[in-house]
């Protein structure tokens, strides 16, 4: 057959594929849009409230080596408890895994400082859990391929930094390095212009009145009234500028920061979980101690070396182990102080410690009770099976003071038991025991011996301490037949918290500030540094923020100051290769594009502004893109920020300043978290806000949780300056009526909205993007968020939503289907159609809300609604079903009450957002099948709506424009878009 045959051949084949699929096969003919939009479903989107594999089977990865992670549980996702394991993570060209290039044992589930795979494209991977031991278990092999065009990144280096040997200071600057960045402040303009600031701000703190009379304590709840980790902050900022302009009227910061690190827990100098001032806000001190402590090193004595060092090891623990990682809990070793006045008991200390089959040392400046005159002193097993013993242990009432309880020695003991102690088993079976020669240098030792975790036992002692305000105990314990502590399902091991992920990325630093001082501060830095290449983000591990821009925004804040920290102390880092931080920043561009000032998927609507001043110049720095420094001028930014600007000050240093440019690409699909965005101009620069149209939509994999809204498949709109509807009410922290998807633009079923179990997933995805498909004159998205509503009766109450019980005894086992569709035309008008059924007659409510309450025209004969929002005139208009809807508009406060289900969330109202109308738009008889399709066209203050005429329940007229969802339909001949909804239905 001759060559022009065959592809004259191939040519018509193709044409009748894209024909049938959804592409034009005429250059005049109409858009159809069919099979070909639809998004396959990606495998990393999978139970991805979780940490999981990473890459996913058969992955095309583009970094060289990828970022690896993998699930806790060897049996996930059948398991969420807390447990503890090890890993060994296997890689290899071969696919039984067999000779592996990478063989690695860890503790924790994501391990990235590994070297560039050559040799090979297609390599496999495994993950053992256990090896070695009785529950020994290996994963299946997974394969990846890397691309020919992906980026190397060598992490092998950092494995074992030579931190060490390069000493203090190592953040932000060294020894080496000094002289640089004093000259920055004259060579660099915006470097210059943060010093200027930094030193104002340093001139401001030394006449503070705290300067010249620190706070000895931080226990006085009065005194200082300023916040003790801002205190922190302040010498951070003031030791910075010590070092880099050399001025010693700045050298009294040396002193504070030790009298500062020499606080003990439980004050408001405390992180989060300890009672300092702030909350998740005090845990910043951590950040703030780790930068003065390497800044300060060399003027420091050995001593006073060893109270920082001390003060960040009992941070790190804290943190690691009973806060972010590990669920210490309070079993094992544990040293309680009880304070009395005569016989009124005053209330207890505690010093709960993890398990440690050597011996480990203590050191705890505990706070005497107010008024107390005498204390109990006991050394515990406290309900965990297994021995706990103790040796060398002192208690003094000054830090240089006498011994006041001294460990016994060789001195008489009584049988069994040493002089002046005594054992109380609290009726549980715990069995006190002496070992004359087990201490650690063969002295006594005294052991507390469980059978079970129900048993418990303490040696005690009491003494006198009228008029003592702290007590210093120090000694050395061991454990015999304990469990270490669980990690946490709910921790940066699988599903971690929003203050979680914050206090660690506040307290990452310490890590690297204490690598080399404390086997605590090592463990810390690997287990972070790893997370920061292979997680990165607990809220969307490959791109977006759960929560949306306002919660993102402010998180990221942390993880970019972690970052920074790390990437500029480590020569090998280049964390900027980190596909992760181009991904998310592309994101955070169009969730909220310059000038709008409200998002409507997650807490803190309108702190967006803040944060992308506060970060996006040292996202731009970090990886080269100039876009984001275009975004970051656009919202205000100017020459630095002034937050952390001690970072911003050394920014140009490290990296070159890219050149501003807006993003090139006005629409986005982040399939695996779950958003598309479009807009007729780039994001990044406000004239698009201004003077064009756009559209954010989201159908979430990972659902509704945390500080994110139940809300999946709402969308929200704007054009020409104006936001044209609204979503998540005040979008504020416990607003109730935010959470609950009645809020948002989307639809209830019987009444009933969306909502997910806090823990673990009921299925691979609760929502979906399905389909998108782009041409010169629209935008296609579709999600299915089927799985975003309950089918069956459970208590789905969490943090910020008192969800009201009629969810305990309603669910949606009958809801088949829910797939939205929406077009965005010729960068003027928006399309919604959604596609619903149930097995049996339901009521489906269509949910639109809007802020102005004036002007609002109903017309009832073409079921349209004709408003404006500040002078952009809107027109919303109902096609499918005409007769079949009824409208009720719910005004003001009448919006927080569900008059389906009698939901009643006005109690919990906060802020000050209130929507004039809020249009429940319901069929008027149940059906087992509806389907709604409106039209929004919002038109300039000097532009017309033109006419919408419906045409048939999928067909609709807008202008010159017909639009059908139906191929079937007749009307599909006059029209110019076709969308094949039945295309975009599960298979």
């Amino acid at each position: 057959m001759p060559l022009q045959v065959v592809l004259v051949a191939c040519c018509l084949v193709l044409l009748t594929l894209f024909a049938s699929d959804g592409c034009t096969a005429e250059p005049n003919g109409p858009v159809r849009i069919g099979r070909a939009a639809r998004v396959p479903e990606n495998p990393r989107s999978h139970y991805s409230r979780y940490v999981n594999w990473r890459p996913t089977d058969a992955e095309l990865v583009h970094l060289n080596p990828p970022r690896m992670s993998w699930p806790y549980w060897p049996d996930f996702p059948g398991n969420w408890n807390d447990e503890v394991h090890t890993f060994t993570l296997q890689i290899s060209s071969k696919p039984d895994c067999s000779g592996p290039v990478v063989d690695v044992t860890c503790a924790f589930n994501f391990y990235n400082t590994l070297p560039a795979l050559k040799g090979a494209d297609r390599w496999y991977w495994r993950v053992g859990y256990d090896v070695g031991s009785d529950d020994e278990k290996w994963s299946e092999v997974r394969a990846f391929t890397i691309a020919q065009d992906a980026v190397v990144w060598d992490r092998s280096a950092l494995a074992k930094p030579d931190l060490a040997e390069r000493g203090h200071p190592r953040i932000l600057f060294n020894n080496d390095t000094l002289e640089k960045m004093r000259r920055l402040a004259e060579t660099d303009p915006d470097s210059k212009a943060a010093m200027e600031y930094m030193r104002q701000q340093a001139d401001a703190v030394l006449a503070k009145p705290w300067w010249d009379d620190f706070p000895k304590t931080d226990r006085d709840p009065e005194k200082p009234k300023q916040s003790f980790y801002t205190i922190a902050g302040d010498l951070a900022l003031v030791c910075f500028v010590w070092r880099v302009i050399g001025d010693d009227k700045y050298a009294g910061v040396k002193e504070s920061a030790v009298t500062w690190a020499s606080y003990p827990p439980r004050g408001r100098a405390s992180p989060e979980g300890l009672g300092g001032d702030g909350n998740e806000d005090a845990t910043q001190g951590n950040e703030f101690l780790a930068l003065l402590f390497d800044w300060l090193y060399e003027d420091l004595t050995d001593d006073q070396r060893q109270v920082m060092i001390k003060s960040l090891e009992w941070r790190i623990d804290h943190w690691m182990n009973s806060f972010a990682w590990r669920r210490r809990g309070q079993s094992g070793p544990l040293v309680r102080l009880t304070y009395r006045r005569g016989n009124e008991h005053l209330g207890d200390e505690r010093l709960y410690m993890q398990s440690s089959p050597e011996w480990k040392q203590f050191e705890w400046r505990a706070p005497a009770a107010s008024g107390a005159t005498s204390v109990t002193v006991e050394l515990f097993n406290y309900y965990s099976k297994g021995t706990v013993w103790w040796d060398d242990f002192k208690v003094r009432l000054a830090e240089q003071g006498p011994t006041v309880i001294e460990h016994p020695t060789s001195s008489p003991l009584t049988p069994g038991r040493p002089a002046e102690w005594r054992f109380s088993d609290f009726d549980t079976g715990g069995k006190p025991t002496v070992d004359a020669q087990g201490g650690r240098e063969g002295g006594v030792a005294l052991g507390i011996a469980c059978a079970s975790s129900a048993e418990r036992g303490s040696w005690g002692r009491s003494l006198s301490i009228a008029g003592s305000q702290e007590l210093y105990v120090t000694g050395w314990y061991r454990t015999e037949g304990q469990q270490p502590a669980v990690v946490r399902a709910r921790s940066l091991s699988g599903c971690c918290s929003s203050h979680q992920f914050e206090g660690s990325m506040d307290t990452a630093i310490c890590g690297l500030a204490l690598y080399e001082h404390s086997d605590l501060g090592r463990e810390w830095f690997e287990l972070i540094l790893n997370y920061l290449i292979g997680i990165t983000n607990g809220f969307g591990y490959d791109e977006a923020w759960n929560e949306g821009a306002g919660y993102g925004s402010s998180k990221c804040k942390w993880l970019m100051n972690a970052t920074l920290y790390f990437d500029t102390s480590l020569p090998d880092a280049n964390l900027g290769r980190n596909p992760y931080y181009k991904r998310i920043g592309d994101w955070f561009s169009r969730i909220i594009p310059v000038g709008m000032d409200h998002h409507a998927w997650g807490n803190q609507r309108n702190a967006s502004r803040g944060n992308h001043v506060a970060h996006f110049r040292k996202f731009a720095y970090l990886t080269g893109e100039g876009r984001f420094l275009l975004n970051w001028q656009q919202y205000g930014g100017e020459q630095f920020s002034k937050f952390r600007p001690w970072i911003e000050y050394v920014l140009p240093a490290y990296y070159e300043k890219p050149t501003p440019e807006p993003e090139k690409d006005t629409v986005a699909l982040f399939d695996i978290a779950g958003w598309a965005m479009a807009a007729t101009g780039p994001p990044s620069l406000r004239s698009t806000y201004d003077e064009g149209a756009g559209i954010i939509f989201q159908c979430r994999p990972r659902g509704g949780y945390g500080h994110s809204f139940n809300s999946d498949s709402s969308f929200q709109l704007h054009a020409y300056g104006q936001m044209l509807n609204h979503g998540g009410g005040s979008s504020g922290n416990q607003d109730a009526y935010a959470y609950h998807t009645m809020s948002h633009n989307t639809i209830l079923v019987d009444g009933l909205g969306q909502a997910q179990p806090g823990t673990g997933q009921l299925y691979p995805t609760y929502g979906r993007i399905v389909g998108f498909a782009r041409g010169d004159d629209y935008v296609y998205f579709a999600g299915d968020a089927t799985r975003c509503y309950p089918k069956e009766p459970g208590s789905f109450r969490r943090w910020g939503l008192p969800l009201d019980e009629v969810y305990e005894q309603r669910a949606l086992p009958h809801l088949e289907r829910f797939i939205r569709h929406i077009l965005f035309l010729r960068g003027k008008y928006f399309l919604i159609y959604d596609d619903l059924a149930c097995s049996k007659p339901a009521t489906y409510t269509w949910l639109y809300h809007i802020r102005p309450e004036e002007p609002f025209q109903f017309d009832v004969g073409r079921l349209a609604v004709d408003y404006a929002v500040g002078d952009v005139k809107v027109r919303l208009q109902h096609i499918a079903h005409p007769e079949g809807l009824k409208l009720d508009d719910r005004k003001g406060l009448d919006a927080f009450i569900n008059p389906f289900t009698g939901e009643d969330y006005r109690q919990w109202r906060k802020g000050d957002i209130l929507c004039g109308h809020n249009l429940w738009i319901s069929n008027a008889e149940p059906a087992k099948q509806w389907s709604f399709l409106a039209v929004v066209y919002p038109a300039p203050p000097d532009g017309d709506i033109p006419p919408i005429e419906r045409i048939d329940d999928s067909t609709v007229r807008v202008g010159d424009d017909v639009i059908c969802f139906d191929p079937q339909s007749a009307a599909v001949r006059t029209a110019n878009f076709v969308v094949d909804v039945a295309a975009m239905r599960e298979q």
